[in-house]
């Protein structure tokens, strides 16, 4: 899926992710629907919850990405890494 304004290709992911918004909040848990090395589409369950810069944890990472909210659709939102 390339919409012209991506960098790299994403692929399907449907994995769960959890957000850490920081000293700002509890960990917030989130579907990934897809993902690429320069961001992602999440979706979470309360989009008002969620901080423009927050760490994503995802289950085969090793280390935490730093994310940065580039747009908002109701529960979805696209990151960049």
């Amino acid at each position: 899926m390339s919409d012209g304004r991506r960098t790299s290709p994403r692929s399907n992911a449907f994995i769960f992710g959890q957000l850490h918004p920081g000293s700002e909040g509890a960990p917030v848990e989130c579907m990934v629907w897809d993902i690429s090395s320069d961001g992602a589409m999440i979706e979470v369950p309360d989009q008002d919850a969620v901080p423009d810069r927050f760490s994503l944890t995802l289950p085969e990472d090793d280390a935490p990405r730093n994310a940065t909210v580039i747009w908002r659709t109701g529960r979805r939102l696209g990151l960049r890494f």
